[in-house]
């Protein structure tokens, strides 16, 4: 008669995000620099616009992004402050 066991493995992720009204100093591949990054909501407030509107800057290539496998978004600074000049 054959053995059988039956191995259950069970895993668990968490991933904390920490709300901070500062915003971090990261690297911009596209600027090629260590740049201040906004959440898309601290750069609405910055530039007076609404989140929307900072995803519509994105999803136009106007505004430099980074975002992480889960989908956290982090925009550059300095990217922003060009694509606010009138």
């Amino acid at each position: 008669m054959n053995k059988r066991t039956e191995i259950t493995v069970e895993t668990r992720r968490l991933l904390v995000i920490q709300r901070s009204n500062r915003s971090m100093l990261l690297w911009c591949d596209d600027c090629l620099a260590n740049v201040q990054m906004f959440t898309p909501s601290q750069a609405a407030q910055v530039a007076g616009v609404t989140t929307r509107a900072i995803y519509r800057q994105i999803e136009q290539a106007r505004i430099h992004f980074i975002e992480d496998t889960s989908g956290f978004v982090l925009v550059c600074s300095r990217s922003l402050k060009v694509a606010l000049k009138p």
